[in-house]
């Protein structure tokens, strides 16, 4: 090969690899660009028709979402609140339970929730058993001692076919249901939940709670509630309900001068009104008459609660033959006798304090049903 030869080639290879390698610059140089380009107008070029192949366009589809998600968790983290601070500011910033029809369809076809969560104290022989029971039955999240909402159908039908039975034959031992409450402590039943269980259950998908309890639990699961509480307190007149916790205990009051003894036989529960045991800003105490105004105070809940695609008719769980007064000897004794024995129960009693709530609370703005 002539020396002339071997350098006229020499141009040509050397042109080969310059091309080659300004090819490789160029690619190198436009690969940066573009993933400039591509960081700073990710959204444009995602919808623009010009991305290279779908395998591509995924891949950056896949970072442009990871970076919206790195920047959301940063957010997140910068105004963290535990669930239950958000759901109480969420719950106090809604509109004043006075003017808000709870739970009613909006025009979207949508539901308003409570504002509050409505509470009933349970007094006894003043009708509370009777209210817990229907508005169970025919109203959703009603969580009490006298029945649940979740289960009231199957607990009615039970009392109906296995304890009605035997009361309309005039039994007056206890009947069993046949629940697993029952099984498990024969005192209880579905519909005469003990306090622990209720409070093993929960109260936070409740709208409406019935508690046969002391006084002190109201403030205990409530106090610091993520909603506000308004606690309604069904109020008897004292004489009345003195004397219909006596029968309620099959003890016959005697009428004698000196009642004190007998009185604090009948009188039971008064432990489950406390004003110093209710006093909190998140429980807010209401009242209504009782049981004189029960149907007045279930048509009152009707418009606050939401009312169940599905119900029965609910069966009447106390005696089956009502309490006569004919019998009773307090009636018939003078005005000064009735005076003294009103003074002794709102006085110096356990139920002291209940006696003056309701004296205050029946002739106020707090009184439900005025």
């Amino acid at each position: 090969m002539s020396r002339f030869s071997l350098f006229s080639r020499m141009p040509s290879k050397m042109s080969a690899v310059w091309k080659k390698s300004a090819c490789l610059i160029a690619v190198v140089l436009f690969g940066s660009f573009a993933s400039a380009d591509l960081l700073d107008h990710h959204e444009s070029y995602l919808e623009s028709s010009g991305a290279d192949s779908n395998d591509a366009k995924y891949e950056k589809r896949d970072l442009v979402e990871s970076t919206k998600t790195h920047k959301s968790l940063q957010m997140r983290g910068a105004n963290k609140q535990t669930s239950y601070q958000r759901k109480k500011s969420v719950a106090l910033a809604r509109t004043d339970p006075s003017e808000h029809r709870n739970l009613m369809m909006t025009p979207n076809g949508g539901w308003t929730f409570n504002p509050v969560v409505y509470g009933l104290l349970h007094i006894l022989e003043s009708g509370s058993a009777e209210i817990n029971g229907r508005l169970s039955m025919n109203y959703e999240r009603v969580c009490g001692a006298k029945g649940y909402s979740y289960d009231a159908y199957n607990a009615n039908e039970r009392f109906k076919t296995k304890v009605l039975p035997a009361l309309r034959k005039g039994r007056k031992q206890a009947v069993s249901t046949g629940d697993i409450y029952s099984k498990i402590d024969e005192r209880y039943n579905r519909n005469n939940v003990p306090f622990q269980y209720m409070k093993e259950i929960g109260f936070e998908d409740c709208d409406y709670v019935a508690l046969e309890a002391e006084a002190i639990e109201w403030d205990r699961n409530f106090g610091t509630w993520f909603k506000p509480m308004e606690l309604h307190v069904p109020c008897r007149d004292p004489l009345d309900l003195f004397m219909s916790m006596c029968d309620h205990q099959g003890i016959k009051f005697s009428c004698k001068q000196k009642f004190q003894e007998e009185v604090n036989e009948c009188l039971i529960g008064g432990e489950r009104f406390v004003m110093s045991q209710l006093t909190n800003d998140n429980i807010n105490l209401k009242c209504f008459g009782a049981p004189s105004r029960h149907g007045d105070y279930l048509d009152h809940m009707a418009e606050r609660l939401q009312r169940k695609s599905f119900s029965t008719e609910y069966i009447h769980r106390g005696p089956t033959l009502p309490r006569s007064k004919n019998g009773e000897c307090v009636w018939k004794q003078n005005g000064k006798y009735h005076e003294r024995l009103q003074d002794h129960l709102k006085n110096k009693t356990d139920f002291k304090y209940y006696f003056k709530f309701c004296d205050e609370c029946m002739v106020s703005e707090n009184n439900l049903l005025l």
